[in-house]
């Protein structure tokens, strides 16, 4: 857990309170474009105006606020153990790692794409390192993935066999709904459209509890205005309508506040995820999620280097550490590099590190009597030799050691023969932790239950 006593701000509460109006203004105006019977005919029943030809739905105001107010201000993600539960509230924050599309090979370096060996092994060295908290997979991987971690997943799309699974696991249907060890995620189509796939998952996820991240991904210049405040009401827009219709479906369905938005570097026509713009975006979306009362997920710790380079350093730093100091609850982006296609198993331990980093300075720390020593100070007066004090010796160990970055002398670090960068030193922590870490798996019987409800699903 981390604090931050004055959260950073970006926009003073009168420019969220115009963000909001404008939102709502858009919502009610401009409308919404639904793929959905089912969602069109419940929206239209709670007092919204549909336009059935061109599938746009308006929302009054009143709709809007009065169930966003339903939403929880807490929210529990759970996990297949209670000890990696992840209780999103103020004060907290979480990392976690998804694959993209690629993979850099650990052993050859190369670019290839994911396969299912990547997804088993992706998940086993998330589930070792510290700073991970979750990971995110599709359904085919759903079951390598629950194989291979005890922590909190995030499963995209969602239907109801993948329920199913859930319940059979927990061994309960309450259970499962009280502390879900999966949540999953919607993605509208920027701008202001939502197709049938999302609808679907989003309706399956408030019927049964599960916790939704609607993340909306305006580019700045291409799906949203060039403006990042006109952006910010895009994705703003696409929230509220995401945590409308799931508050319909079911009043206090658990929804994370979540943005991915960005810029689209106009030299390439490409989005850019290590922009600094993605930053503004970021705090703007927490100061939003905390206006409404809610928690926070953002994407961030990105990057659009294609390899673990300095470029990927600093973009993954300049994005994730504003969103962290405005107080976001959750950070998604460890392990992936080339705007999002390129997963790394060296950057996800290089993340982890970065991560912990990050969270050593926004905790801070505690003035005290203890902690100022001003009785020790006095005692051992100008020139003093603090090495060997009992005190020293009680708090030197709360000082952070990292586990790749290196701080020796240059002497030292030549004369061991050890003279590797970071990278080559994050690969081979990677593959130490492959070859050792061990994750309790599925039982067998509940392995093949398993598998047989994917392949009904799959008939």
């Amino acid at each position: 857990m981390y604090r931050v006593r004055k959260p950073l701000e970006l926009f003073s509460n009168s420019e969220l309170e115009t963000i909001h109006n404008a939102t709502l203004e858009v919502l009610q105006d401009a409308g919404f474009v639904v793929r959905h019977d089912e969602a069109l005919k419940l929206l239209n029943a709670s007092g919204a105006e549909v336009d059935w030809n061109k599938r746009i739905v308006r929302m009054p105001s009143e709709l809007i606020e009065e169930n966003v107010r339903k939403a929880p201000k807490h929210v529990t993600l759970g996990a297949r153990e209670q000890e990696h539960d992840m209780k999103l509230e103020h004060g907290k924050v979480y990392f976690g790692a998804f694959t993209g599309t690629y993979m850099l090979d650990l052993y050859t370096g190369d670019r290839r794409l994911v396969t299912s060996s990547d997804v088993v092994n992706f998940t086993k060295l998330a589930d070792a390192l510290s700073s991970v908290h979750y990971v995110s997979c599709d359904e085919e991987g759903l079951l390598d993935t629950m194989d291979n971690t005890l922590k909190h997943i995030e499963l995209c799309p969602l239907k109801n066999s993948h329920v199913q699974i859930g319940i059979r696991i927990v061994g309960d249907e309450d259970q499962f709904r009280k502390r879900p060890f999966f949540s999953t995620l919607i993605t509208p189509s920027s701008p202001l459209q939502m197709d049938h796939g999302n609808a679907e998952t989003l309706l399956i996820a408030a019927r049964n509890r599960v916790p939704l991240f609607p993340e909306s991904l305006p580019m700045a210049g291409a799906t949203a205005p060039a403006t990042l405040p006109g952006t910010l009401v895009i994705q703003n827009a696409e929230e509220l309508f995401a945590i409308t219709l799931a508050q319909l479906v079911n009043p206090s369905t658990p929804v994370v506040y979540g943005s991915w938005a960005t810029i689209m570097d106009q030299r390439y026509g490409r989005v850019s995820e290590g922009a600094p713009e993605l930053s503004v975006l970021s705090v703007g979306a927490v100061q939003l999620a905390r206006y409404y009362g809610l928690p926070s997920h953002v994407g961030a710790c990105m990057t659009d280097a294609k390899v673990s380079d300095a470029q990927a350093g600093y973009e993954k730093v300049l994005t994730c550490f504003p969103a962290i100091m405005a107080g976001t609850n959750v950070v998604t982006g460890l392990g992936i590099l080339d705007s999002m296609k390129t997963s790394s198993y060296e950057q996800l331990v290089i993340d982890n590190e970065i991560a912990e980093m990050m969270l050593i300075f926004a905790q801070g720390c505690e003035v005290s009597d203890e902690t100022m020593a001003l009785d020790l100070i006095k005692r051992l007066g100008p020139g003093g030799q603090y090495l060997t004090e009992r005190h020293t010796i009680k708090h030197m160990y709360k000082h952070y050691i990292p586990k790749i970055s290196d701080r020796t002398s240059w002497e030292h670090w030549k004369s061991t023969g050890k003279s590797k960068d970071t990278k080559e030193k994050a690969r081979e922590k990677a593959k130490q932790i492959l070859k050792t870490h061990k994750v309790k798996p599925l039982e067998r019987r509940v392995r093949e239950e398993i598998s047989q409800i994917l392949r009904r699903q799959a008939d």
